[in-house]
Formats: C-alpha cells, structure tokens, sequence
C-alpha cells in the first residue's frame, strides 16, 4: 500500500498515524466531505441521564445547555468519554466496542435498568445505540446537523477509510468506486453505509479508534 484516503481533517490526526509517512512511506489524504452545525432546539428533555454519541455532540450540547453535577452521563467509547473527562464531568458508562452500536445498546440497557436516558444526537444519525432499549425508557434531542460536502477527488487512492455513514454518502455523491479500491469501515454502521453502496470492507473497526486503525497497518505491512 502506498496510499490511502481517511474521511477526517488531517488535524484530527493522531501523530502515531501520520507517522506512517515518515517511517513507512505512505502518503496520507486526509478529508472530511461533511461539515457541522449547530441545531439550537428549546425542546425539553430530563436531564438525569443522558448520552453522547461523540465528542462533537457533548460540545453542541454544552452549546445549549447545562449540565448539572447529579447527571448521569453515558457514551459510545473511550476517547468521547476522555473528552468529557477533560471538561470536569464524570461518565458513568463507557462503550467497550464503539464500533458495534448493537453491543453498545445491550451493556448500556443492562446497565440503565429502569432509568430513562435521553440521546444526544446528529440529525443524521443512524440511532442504533437506543435498538435493545424499549421505547418509553428513553428520549432523542438533535443538537446538530450533518451536512454533506461533495468532493470530486482526481485520484481515488487504493485505499479508503471511511469514518462515518455520512461520509459514505458524500464520497460516492461526487465519485464513482471501482473494484481496484480497497475500504476500511469505522464501525458496523459505516460498513452497513457503504455495503449499501455495493462495496464490502476489507476490515471493519471493532473501536471506532485510531490505534486499532494503526495496528491493523503495521500487522497488514508486516504480513500479519
């Protein structure tokens, strides 16, 4: 592999993945074909126990609203949990496998029992996470949209690496795929996103994070 294309800002980047140029020689395009913005809403909700998708929508929330000391917060994975963590707030349940919204949805209906949440949202988004919840435990409350951006690239490298559903979406808008390219899924969701579009992944990741994305290329590079 001498390329590949990742769905998000190059100042997204961890240094341990755009270390790849250095010490492997892989060039990295890194692009995001969406963009965000703010969905102010005066809807009420309760406020006990709430939970955030990604880092993105617990700060599109604070945006809005305030968090008070007795709530309850939950979340999809590890790094939107150290992102919450790094503002003061405490998480209460954390996702193991972020990649897998259905794993995600059973741990957390175990570990609400009889509590009722409210999930802070994108207006795009898939809402699998709430599946194995029944439907008067829980409330929904967009906070921001997702916009598509269309970007037709000149090269489509060998390999793509698609970070969310929406980027799916927004990719095939402006280019065509082919069979030559390989594509990385960011999660079950993504990897649902593009089979739709008629492209199975190669790998789907199981954490939804940037490390395993880069254990998955040493081991590949290595032969492993």
């Amino acid at each position: 592999m001498n390329s590949f294309l990742i769905t998000k800002e190059r100042s997204e980047l961890q240094p341990t993945l755009l270390d790849l140029e250095k010490h492997q020689g892989i060039s990295i395009m890194a692009h995001s074909f969406i963009r965000f913005e703010a969905c102010f809403t005066d809807k009420e909700h309760q406020r006990d126990c709430l939970f955030f998708g990604s880092k993105r929508g617990f700060d599109f929330y604070l945006e809005q609203y305030t968090l008070s000391p007795e709530s309850e917060l939950a979340c999809i994975g590890k790094k939107t949990a150290e992102h919450i963590q790094n503002q003061g707030f405490k998480v209460s349940f954390v996702g193991e496998d972020s990649g897998d919204s259905n794993s995600v949805s059973k741990k957390l209906r175990i570990w609400l029992k009889d509590k009722k949440i409210t999930f802070v949202y994108s207006d795009k988004s898939a809402k699998k996470i709430s599946s194995a919840l029944e439907k008067d435990q829980f409330e929904e409350l967009v906070v921001y949209k997702t916009r598509l951006v269309p970007r037709k690239l000149e090269r489509v490298p060998e390999l793509v690496v698609f970070t969310s559903p929406s980027n799916v979406d927004a990719f095939f808008l402006a280019n065509e795929g082919n069979n030559q390219t390989q594509y990385i899924a960011w999660g079950k969701t993504t990897q649902e996103a593009l089979k739709k579009k008629g492209y199975d992944a190669v790998y789907t990741l199981k954490t939804a994070q940037q490390e395993e994305l880069l254990d998955y290329f040493t081991k590949h590079e290595t032969g492993n």
